[in-house]
């Protein structure tokens, strides 16, 4: 699962007790590239990306991968959340 931003990723990931990759967060957080968030995902290594609702913080990376997400996949609201399924 992928949230926009660290503090959705790390209460994601408490509550799931899944794996979760934050898009940013905090200030010096590395950030994928969209090219290396795409290829992921391709790789089947992200499955679902969770719209953190906060924008995507100060990263041009964390807004073009939102994007790509919101144009090449449907999404649904899940437990107030709207979440992408990437496979």
């Amino acid at each position: 699962m992928t949230p926009a931003g660290a503090p959705s990723a790390s209460a994601l990931e408490v509550t799931s007790g899944r794996p979760v990759m934050a898009i940013g967060g905090w200030s010096h957080d590395p950030i994928p590239t969209l090219d290396q968030f795409v290829a992921a995902v391709h790789a089947g290594r992200i499955a679902y990306y969770v719209d953190g609702g906060r924008g995507h913080g100060s990263s041009a990376f964390g807004a073009k991968i939102a994007d790509w997400v919101k144009e090449n996949y449907p999404s649904t609201i899940i437990g107030g959340a709207r979440v992408y399924r990437l496979n």
